[in-house]
Formats: structure tokens, C-alpha cells, sequence
């Protein structure tokens, strides 16, 4: 089996990418693929030596910094038929600041950096690897009934000429209440994850690709290489298009070729008692309704990781080689 016989712990990224990023999960611990570091990647970690340092100020720090957490796992997944039992799997994870020994409300931080926030709420909540760090943060602090809380602190950045530095700008924070019956529930998400991993683990090493063409794997590159050429030289175009119609005044050009328009997306700061009436008469403010579909967003994330789809379309990508 895969899980403990190749990998002796299942870590929150692991679990996100099985659920997310299937294709990617198969590259980096099937195949053991390393993905190539970006410079992003290397920023995000030069940021992390720089708040563990004391050089970069950050508003959440806890007891424990970049403290691995291990939990056992008492587990006896059957993938496949197999009854074979898996004596010691733990789950692992590393958070970037976290409460151990809390009296009442555990907490724990992951910082995060980038030219633009893109953490709302709706999508910490859905977050499995947070979730899962959040479910490992629980299990330290002895299963506390307050839940535990997770917080998204983020650190704007900006390039410098030469590299990503953070800017002087105030932090950004996305919080969740992570409550004691989910995080007691998340363990059947964990579990079953293990018993599908180790059910299509011996599957894949079964497979072949000896009837896949490279003859059309080269002209699929080729054509996908054109496009990506002609891409960039379109969005020049546009560029200077746009340009020269707002320079004058307008919003459109018709040309023998084709047109031109001037697109327009609008964003709008809805107040918090904009009220919504429901057929029976109930009203609810701007506010309850992101609320509730906050909440339902979670019910649907977590009944869609602890069973099995209704169905599953599959469809074909394409990864460029570099």
C-alpha cells in the first residue's frame, strides 16, 4: 500500500492535491516528480526566513513557529479488497505559527504573500489543507470543544527591480472558526482519503502508456507553443488599441476585419443591512445570506470529500514541458 508502505505520514498538502489536484497528486508522490521552483516559491520562503528572524513584523505569532505536529492515525482502511492493517500512519503537518497547551480557543497562522488577496472567507473555509492543519492543531490541544481558529494573514508584495519585497502597507487577515464537530468529523475525510489512495496506488502501477503517440504529443506542443506566441502578441494589439479608443473618445471601432469594444466589470460595496425577502416573507440582511452561504458552501465541501461523486466527466490537459 501506499499509505504507510511508501509514505509514512499523510500531510494536509498531500490531502488537498488527492481532492484538488488528482493529476498532480500522481506526479509528486506516485511518480515522486519534483515540481520546478518558481520564483515565487522562493520569495514565499525567503518571507518565512525573514518572519522567523524577526526582520519582517507580523500581527499573529503564537507559542510554536514552524513546529511539525504529528498525530497517529488508528486506521483500517480496506482498499481494494485488502484487509492488510496499517499498524502506525500518521498525519503530519508544519504550521507557520501555532497554540499548543491552549487554555480556551486554539489558534494557528498561515502567512501568506502576493501582489493581490485572493483569500475571502468562502474560500478559507473550503481550504482542505487549512482544514486539516486546523483538525492536527485540534488533536494537540486535546480536543478542545471551542474548535479551533485559523487565520490567513497576508503580506503584500511588490517587485523591486530585482526581487519580491513586502510592501509598506497595513496586513490583511481572512479568519474561520474551525467547530469541534467538524474537525471531529474531518478524521472520515483523512481515513477515506488514505483507503482511495491505496486502492488506486496499485492500479497506477498497473497502467501503461504504450499507446499514447508522440508523434501527437509533438504536434499538440507545437500548435500549443503558436498559440501561446500568438497570445502574447495579441494582448499587445489590444493594449494599444484600447488605448488609442479611450485617447478618443470611444468605446467601439468597426473595421472590415472585425470590432473592437471597450469592456466594462463593475464591482459593488453591497451594505450590510440590504435586506432579501423570501417567497414565505422572511427577510434576511446582506450580511446573514453571505453567512448562510458561507455555511453551505462548507456542508457541500464537506459531504463532497467524504463521498463519492454522482458521476465524473473526464476531459484531457496539457502540460507544456519548459
Amino acid at each position: 500500500m501506499f499509505y504507510p508502505d511508501k509514505k509514512p505520514h499523510i500531510s494536509p498538502s498531500a490531502l488537498q492535491a488527492w481532492h484538488n489536484q488528482r493529476s498532480f497528486f500522481i506526479r509528486s508522490y506516485f511518480q515522486g516528480e519534483k515540481s520546478p521552483e518558481t520564483g515565487a516559491m522562493k520569495a514565499g520562503r525567503r518571507f518565512h526566513s525573514l518572519i522567523e528572524g524577526g526582520f519582517l513584523p507580523v500581527t499573529y505569532v503564537f507559542g510554536e513557529r514552524e513546529k511539525g505536529i504529528h498525530v497517529v492515525l488508528d486506521i483500517t482502511p480496506t482498499p481494494a479488497g485488502d484487509l492488510k492493517m496499517i499498524e502506525h500512519l500518521e498525519a503530519y503537518g508544519v504550521p507557520d505559527s501555532h497554540t499548543q497547551k491552549a487554555q480556551v480557543l486554539p489558534h494557528f497562522v498561515d502567512y501568506k504573500t502576493g501582489r493581490k488577496n485572493l483569500w475571502t472567507a468562502e474560500k478559507l473555509v473550503n481550504d482542505l489543507k487549512m482544514k486539516f492543519t486546523a483538525w492536527l492543531v485540534w488533536e494537540i490541544n486535546k480536543k478542545p470543544g471551542s474548535g479551533v481558529k485559523g487565520i490567513i494573514e497576508w503580506i503584500a508584495t511588490e517587485w523591486d527591480g530585482q526581487e519580491l519585497v513586502p510592501k509598506d502597507e497595513p496586513h490583511e487577515f481572512v479568519e474561520h472558526l474551525y467547530s469541534a464537530d467538524d474537525l471531529r468529523a474531518f478524521k472520515d475525510v483523512i481515513t477515506k482519503t488514505v483507503a482511495d489512495v491505496n486502492a488506486a496506488y496499485p492500479r497506477w502501477l498497473e497502467s501503461t502508456d504504450n499507446f499514447v503517440s508522440d508523434e501527437d504529443c509533438k504536434s499538440f506542443a507545437e500548435l500549443e507553443t503558436q498559440k501561446k506566441e500568438i497570445e502574447k502578441k495579441q494582448s499587445v494589439i489590444k493594449e494599444r488599441v484600447k488605448e488609442q479608443l479611450q485617447f478618443g473618445g470611444a468605446r467601439s471601432y468597426e473595421s472590415e476585419f472585425g470590432s473592437f469594444f471597450i469592456m466594462e466589470r463593475k464591482t459593488y460595496a453591497y451594505p450590510k443591512d440590504l435586506r432579501a425577502r423570501l417567497e414565505d416573507g422572511k427577510e434576511y440582511t446582506f450580511e446573514q445570506t453571505e453567512e448562510i452561504g458561507i455555511a453551505m458552501s462548507v456542508a457541500k465541501k464537506n459531504w463532497e470529500t467524504a463521498n463519492e461523486p454522482k458521476s465524473v466527466g473526464r476531459t484531457i490537459g496539457f502540460r507544456l514541458k519548459k
